[in-house]
C-alpha cells in the first residue's frame, strides 16, 4: 500500500500572537496518522538549535460518532527567544520515510 496522505497542522501554544524577546515559546505540530514515525521540523536559523527542547511524540486516541481516530503530536519548545527567531518555522510528518508537505508558520519576535 502506498502511504497516506497526511496534512500536518503547526500551531503557535500561546495567549497572543505576540513573542517578546526572552520569553520561551512553545510550538506544536500535530497530524491525525497513527503511522506518524517521527515529526521533522526546521526554524529559521539553525544556530539555535541548543534553544530547541523537543517533547515526545505522543500518540492520542479519539472517538467522535462516525469514527476513531489516533493524533499524533509533538511539541518544541524554544527558550528565550531572541529577533534572530522571527521567521518561518516548518513541520513535516514523516510516514514510513515519506515526509508529507510541511504546514508552516510566521512567527514574529517583538
Amino acid at each position: 500500500d502506498p502511504p497516506r496522505k497526511v496534512n500536518p497542522a503547526l500551531e503557535y501554544c500561546g495567549d497572543t500572537g505576540e513573542i517578546r524577546i526572552g520569553e520561551n515559546f512553545t510550538l506544536t505540530c500535530y497530524v491525525m496518522e497513527a503511522d506518524v514515525t517521527y515529526f521533522k521540523w526546521k526554524f529559521p536559523i539553525k544556530e539555535s538549535e541548543e534553544k530547541h527542547h523537543y517533547g515526545d511524540l505522543i500518540y492520542e486516541n479519539t472517538s467522535t460518532v462516525e469514527m476513531e481516530t489516533t493524533i499524533a503530536k509533538q511539541n518544541v519548545t524554544i527558550s528565550s527567544a531572541s529577533l534572530k527567531d522571527t521567521g518561518i518555522y516548518e513541520c513535516h510528518a514523516v510516514v514510513k520515510d515519506i515526509a508529507s508537505e510541511p504546514d508552516k508558520l510566521q512567527l514574529n519576535i517583538l
